[in-house]
């Protein structure tokens, strides 16, 4: 029977509903635990190596402070520093300081090699003695190192072929702070590739790596070798290389990492070195016990569904038995004997229904009569109701396309509003990346428009945009796209044009626009300042950056102006 069926279908449809959302909303909230826990001990794992990794540098960097100082204090250094080659002691000075150097280097853990600069930045002692006489005057090491203590970023140096970071510190004497040179220290970074390599509480596929600038690893991969310098990465907050007095935000981003996996990922900024420090954790490992508690409910839900099937089936059966009896005494009265009676004497719901249809059929050719009359004046109505729809469909549509105009189009000027303007740049960006072809944009301002308006009134500082805007139309092809940006503000859009062009579009502007100011002969001048970027497939840009590209390079012409 249909209602039994349906009776079923419904219970059985409710159990696999509420099973599925149970089973969801448990899964998202495994899952936003676990995310909360793994985001608390990958931020907590960037902010414990970020530590490490300061420490390692004010270690490295006291270290340089304590040798500068050491050489003013040091008889054997001062004199060095302050006689020349030609004097008959000067070789006895000069192995004492060698050996003195030498002996530093032994003592350091991470030091390689450790030199001094005189005053224009010639190495004159050195634990190295090949470096002995080589000029690193243009070296960032003593270009830094004479300002105050200075690392430089981690290279590979051109005669150890290895991986070397320098830490430099000016050497001052005691009494009046004479500069007399600079104190360098080679330091191996094999300390701070010890601490980014530091796997602990990371699992399996968690790591940690420093980033520079460029978006290079300067540090070990776990699962990738030789990747110093050679891997790039994608920075998704290229931002935090930006200085900022405002506190990064802490968060975890989802992303694919230099492998192509799905990671979980949490980077930090290192100010002094501007380098990233990046913890991540591949999102299969965890969200592994996410996985492994949907399976249960899985199997909980299946032995549920199995239950109920069974529970359903029985109420199912339960319940529509009488009504099956029902059922076959109104057959009789659908084949038009309006005379038969079924109903029943049972005192529930059903005996109510029986004794329900035994009421409506004293009604029912009452009620046919009065329907035959009704229908004949049913279709008229119908009719006229239709005519009237259509009418008030018409009436819509035109309402709905002028909404629509309005929406897009700048009421003043006519040209397209910063909305839909923005909707167009971008469709035109997916058209010319699709189509490998260039898209040249400029930003224009009217100059000196708000001295028209405080002059001559906001009357004519519309007509000043309205007339611009004409000269945009005449002058533009019918392809180039017009918009209003706010103000005195306008974005013009080219397709298939690069800046190659821009001379011969600025060219025409400029012709046009001599000709409106003598057309228009008012005691102003209407000027314009442009600025272009250009779209280029191969290496594209996001809308807001040529936007801002543009924007920028019209404040530039501006200022030129002025």
């Amino acid at each position: 029977m249909k209602i039994q069926k349906r009776f079923f279908t419904i219970i059985l449809s409710l159990l696999i509903v509420i099973g599925l959302t149970c089973i969801l909303i448990s899964r998202n909230i495994a899952t936003n635990i676990i995310k909360q826990q793994i985001t608390n001990n990958l931020i907590n794992t960037t902010k414990s190596r970020a530590e490490h990794i300061k420490t390692f540098f004010n270690l490295e960097k006291e270290a340089v402070k304590q040798l500068s100082e050491s050489i003013v204090m040091g008889p054997c250094f001062r004199e060095l520093l302050s006689s020349t080659k030609e004097e008959e002691d000067y070789p006895i000075k000069f192995n004492k300081v060698i050996l003195r150097l030498k002996n530093t280097v032994q003592a350091g853990e991470y030091f390689y090699s450790v030199f001094v600069l005189d005053t224009k930045g010639l190495v004159i002692a050195s634990s190295d003695e090949e470096d002995i006489g080589k000029d690193k005057s243009k070296d960032p090491y003593f270009l830094g190192g004479k300002e105050g203590i200075f690392i430089k970023d981690i290279y590979i140096s051109s005669s150890k072929q290895r991986e070397t970071m320098a830490f430099s510190s000016p050497i001052l004497t005691e009494e009046d702070d004479r500069f007399l040179g600079v104190m360098v220290l080679r330091v191996s970074p094999e300390a701070l590739f010890q601490i980014t390599t530091n796997y602990v509480g990371l699992g399996e596929t968690g790591e940690t790596y420093l980033v520079n600038q460029d978006g290079y690893m300067v540090t070990p991969s776990r699962f990738i070798d030789d990747v110093i310098f050679k891997q790039k990465i994608n920075l998704i907050h290229p931002e935090h290389f930006e200085p900022s007095d405002t506190p990064l935000k802490e968060g975890i981003d989802t992303l694919k990492d230099y492998r192509g996996i799905e990671v979980l990922s949490v980077d930090a900024h290192l100010s002094e070195m501007n380098w990233c420090l990046i913890a991540q954790i591949d999102t299969k490992e965890a969200f592994a016990p996410v996985t492994q508690l949907t399976y249960t409910f899985i199997l909980m839900f299946i032995i549920i569904l199995f239950i109920g099937v069974f529970i359903a089936g029985f109420v199912s059966r339960t319940i529509t038995r009488p009504l099956r009896r029902l059922h076959e005494g109104t057959e009789e009265i659908t084949k038009g004997n309006l005379n038969y009676k079924v109903g029943t004497t049972s005192p529930d719901e059903v005996g109510q229904l029986s004794r329900a249809f035994d009421q409506m059929t004293v009604h029912l050719k009452k009620s046919g009569e009065e329907l035959e009359g009704y229908s004949r004046n049913l279709e008229k109505k119908v009719e006229e109701r239709t005519r009237d729809l259509e009418i008030d469909i018409e009436k819509r549509k035109k309402v709905e396309d002028m909404l629509e105009k309005i929406s897009r189009i700048d009421s003043l000027t006519g040209c397209y509003n910063r909305g839909y303007g923005l909707e167009l740049l971008d469709r035109q960006i997916k058209l010319s990346h699709r189509s490998k072809s260039p898209l040249l944009l400029a930003f224009l301002d009217i100059d000196n428009f708000k001295g028209i308006n405080d002059t001559f009134g906001h009357g004519e500082g519309d007509q000043v945009l309205k007339e611009t805007v004409n000269l945009f139309k005449s002058t533009l092809r019918e392809v180039d796209i017009i918009c209003r940006m706010g103000g005195d503000e306008f974005l013009l859009i080219f397709p298939d044009n690069s800046l190659k062009e821009a001379p011969l579009i600025k060219e025409r502007l400029d012709r046009d626009l001599i000709k409106l100011n003598q057309s228009l002969k008012k005691p102003y001048k209407i000027d314009l300042s442009i600025g272009l970027s250009e779209y280029d497939p191969v290496n594209p840009l996001t809308t807001d950056e040529l936007i801002r590209i543009a924007d920028q390079k019209m404040y530039e012409e501006k200022k030129n102006k002025k």
